[in-house]
């Protein structure tokens, strides 16, 4: 036999072993490129986290860099509000971005995008907001002169009907009676002119610190507290004021509301938001109702998160722009308990979820009053009383846009401060006018506007 044959296999096991081994060790190459694309800001630049950026003019220039493990960068798309403004195949990756249609304190969101030859994907870790800032330099109070006015009252509501640019006031409690009060009257925008009303119907209680509303032709009004000499009970009832006949309906809850005085209450569409207020125990709490008027349904509320927690006598506006209540201050024990918060919440109406704003801004303050003003797209704060019990007279803005405070410089003589006292919003003739309240001791029969 021959002694080959062994070597042979032998050599054979090893060339097999190595052909094995090489072919395990030579796996499919890894891409290096593994990785999204990096793209970043140039201009503007971005500091510390703003990313607010206040522009005046039609367009503004934004430069990006970018960089991929591959070297290469197919294209830098450019976002606004959503829709793609730019595509962008070269460095320096520059373009100018028309910002005509962003008008009156209104923003825009612009985000980027990287893309490799691979298809991954990177966007800036950043997305910026543009500003429109129009505000005016200053603001002029002026007091009115009517031929006859409401008795000196706080605590009162006064809802205005846009169609016939009227307010309506009703009740409101006055030392000058020891009681609360059941008058109806109604302001003309146009006259600068009150009158006193007799509706029709069976009037409801007299009230103070009440809720109300008003949309699609009709006034409601809503819980509060009864007060004379005799003893005082908070009230779970509503009542519907028909503007077209001015007649009384008594409503019939479907809901159980508790009894409540110094909610919160706005009106947006053909519904009004009720948050809050002080119940029979005498502390705040949080409940958040919603009244449809046109159906003449209540529905009680559950948002998502619980901020901003109870709440009573908070300042609170509908930003009827974007859809949700603007709120702050307020108290969050008993109703004479100093303000709890100098922060900001927005509500948003659709998801019903709420969200906080801690820029500064003005002191914390309860029982002032609060307006949207639609053509500037700002709420605007004045009134009220402070932490230390004073009652300050400085207007404040917020800028829905930049989510920033500003104190509205002002000429002419100021009202005196004071709390319990309501404002409207004449858009035709920019301003908002004021009426009553009280500076300390003193119960106010005044009308005054502030214009811009």
């Amino acid at each position: 036999m021959s002694t080959m044959f062994p070597v042979r296999r032998a050599l054979w096991l090893s060339l097999l072993c190595t052909a094995c081994v090489a072919s395990c060790s030579s796996s499919t190459p890894v891409d290096p490129d593994t990785r999204a694309p990096f793209v970043g800001w140039l201009t503007p630049t971005v500091t510390a986290g703003d990313t607010v950026f206040v522009f005046t003019e039609d367009t503004t220039t934004v430069v990006l860099n970018a960089g991929d493990d591959g070297g290469i960068i197919s294209r830098v798309q450019v976002y606004l509000d959503g829709a793609l403004a730019a595509t962008l195949t070269a460095a320096p990756y520059q373009t100018q971005l028309s910002l005509a249609g962003i008008r009156n304190n209104r923003s825009a969101r612009v985000w980027a995008t990287a893309t490799d030859p691979t298809g991954k994907i990177g966007s800036t870790a950043d997305t910026l907001r543009f500003v429109h800032s129009v505000l005016p330099d200053t603001a002029t109070w002026s007091q009115l002169s009517p031929a006859q006015s409401p008795l000196a009252r706080d605590g009162f509501t006064w809802e205005l009907d846009p169609a016939t640019e009227t307010a309506y006031l009703f009740g409101g409690y006055s030392i000058f009676t020891f009681s609360s009060l059941g008058d109806l009257w109604s302001f003309d925008l146009s006259t600068n002119q009150w009158d006193s009303l007799s509706p029709l119907g069976v009037a409801p209680p007299a009230r103070v610190r009440h809720g109300a509303g008003l949309a699609a032709g009709t006034m409601v009004i809503f819980a509060g507290q009864f007060f004379d000499l005799s003893g005082d009970s908070l009230l779970e009832d509503y009542a519907l004021l028909d503007l077209g006949t001015l007649t009384w309906n008594a409503g019939q809850f479907d809901l159980a509301l508790r009894p409540t005085q110094a909610m919160s209450t706005a009106t947006f569409g053909n519904d009004v938001y009720a948050f809050g207020g002080v119940d029979i125990s005498g502390q705040a709490h949080d409940t958040l109702l919603r009244y449809h008027v046109t159906t003449d349904q209540w529905q009680s509320l559950s948002p998502v998160n619980s901020l901003p927690g109870a709440r009573a006598s908070a300042l609170v506006a509908a930003n009827l722009e974007d859809a949700d209540l603007f709120l702050f201050g307020g108290n969050s024990g008993v109703i004479t308990d100093p303000p709890a918060s100098a922060s900001n919440y927005r509500l948003d109406l659709g998801s019903l979820t709420w969200a906080s704003t801690a820029a500064p801004g003005p002191p914390a303050l309860a029982e002032g009053g609060a307006i949207y003003d639609s053509a500037l797209h700002r709420i605007l704060v004045w009134g009220g009383r402070d932490g230390a019990g004073g009652h300050p007279v400085e207007v404040w803005e917020f800028a829905l846009g930049a989510f920033s405070w500003r104190q509205v410089p002002t000429m002419g003589t100021s009202p005196t401060g004071r709390t319990g006292h309501r404002i409207v919003y004449d858009a035709a003739r920019r301003r908002l006018v004021m009426f009553g309240g009280r500076d300390g001791a003193t119960f106010l029969s005044e009308t005054w506007e502030l214009s811009w």
